[in-house]
Formats: C-alpha cells, structure tokens, sequence
C-alpha cells in the first residue's frame, strides 16, 4: 500500500530544495560513556522501535507525487560530536554548523 504524503507535506518537501527545513535533535548526556560505539549502537536500536523514526519520503521525480515510505536508522543518522567549545554559544554555534551540510535519503 502507497501511502501518500498530504498535500502540506508533500508542499514543505518541494519547497525545502530552495527552503532547508530539517530538524536538528541535540541530547546532552552527563559524564562519558564507557563504550562510545555500544551507545550509539543503543540509541539507534531504540529508534529503530519507533516507526515513527523510520519514515522517509520517496520522491521518484518531477511527475509522481511523493509517498512515505519504511526505512532503517543508519549509523549516519546518529552522530557524536565533540564539542570544541563547550560554552552555550558555542554549542550553538556548532548545530548552526550543522545546517550547512544537509542531505536526504533515496
């Protein structure tokens, strides 16, 4: 079964190749984890519970009209970043940084 994006969010989808509209998720963790690798490993299983989480948008061109569609939570998806300020402005100013280099998936 195809499900169809509304007619909004099939419009915020065309308009964010000139109006960049994703959402950065940032989560502060006290202390060092142990296992780095393990931890994001963790976090991506947990997402990968919700199939909320697993929605993409397939857009196969100029003519469809686009569907949502099941996808996987990749290890891109979930990223460390050390932080090389670690003020509040600079922690702002690194997911600013992250607006710059945006993508989407096939």
């Amino acid at each position: 079964m195809v499900r169809r994006l509304s007619a909004v969010d099939a419009q915020m989808h065309w308009m964010s190749a000139k109006i960049p509209n994703d959402q950065f998720l940032l989560y502060g963790f006290a202390g060092v984890a142990s296992d780095l690798e393990r931890t994001l490993a963790t976090v991506r299983a947990r997402a990968s519970g919700y199939p909320e989480f697993r929605l993409r948008v397939r857009d196969r061109g100029l003519l469809t009209y686009p569907s949502w569609i099941a996808g996987e939570v990749g290890t891109d998806q979930v990223v460390p970043h050390e932080p090389t300020d670690r003020s509040w402005a600079g922690c702002l100013a690194a997911v600013a940084r992250l607006a710059e280099d945006q993508w989407t998936l096939a």
